[in-house]
């Protein structure tokens, strides 16, 4: 199957190759900061009597983060775990039909997913109006976990729309 990394680049393959460079590129800066944060927060509790005081907040923060970036790259190129208790069962022609079905199952659990973290941070953590850190409140770092769920939604149905697809093109969809 055609990821959505090597797809050409015309239309909303566009898009989506430009939201993946995104994704890419703010794992990074993730892990960067995580790394350079922790290594100074180290070097000021040895040699300054103390850490800094907020790194703990944003370091566990920055994990998930971490967590959603790369579940959602995970499912990018269909690389997640995936619990298959069932396919062994099924027989192999049935296998594309089965694999249409579980990518627009787990598209649905995602979206449920996007839909209950957006109602935490929006009717929980937004209207509390709490500081995380001083100027950032703490429905800001949060809202990963909406965003991440519906990037791996999105992809989720798109692989099941793309798969069936070539199932009723007559082309191996596995």
């Amino acid at each position: 199957m055609e990821t959505i990394d090597n797809a050409p680049e015309k239309g909303a393959n566009k898009i989506f190759v430009w939201m993946n460079r995104g994704e890419d590129a703010l794992l990074v800066t993730c892990l960067v900061v995580m790394v350079v944060l922790a290594f100074f927060n180290i070097i000021a509790r040895n040699f300054g009597g103390g850490g800094i005081a907020w790194a703990d907040k944003v370091l566990i923060n920055l994990v998930l983060w971490v967590a959603m970036l790369g579940g959602a790259i995970a499912s990018k190129s269909n690389d997640h775990i995936k619990i298959d208790i069932v396919s062994p069962f099924v027989p192999a022609q049935y296998h594309k039909y089965f694999n249409v079905f579980t990518q627009f199952f787990a598209g649905i659990v995602t979206a449920i997913l996007c839909y209950e973290a957006y109602q935490l941070v929006a009717t929980i953590e937004y209207p509390e109006h709490r500081e995380f850190i001083p100027h950032i409140q703490t429905w800001m770092p949060m809202a990963i976990m909406p965003f991440g769920f519906a990037l791996m939604s999105i992809r989720f149905f798109r692989f099941s729309i793309e798969a069936g697809i070539k199932i009723f093109k007559g082309r191996d969809a596995i």
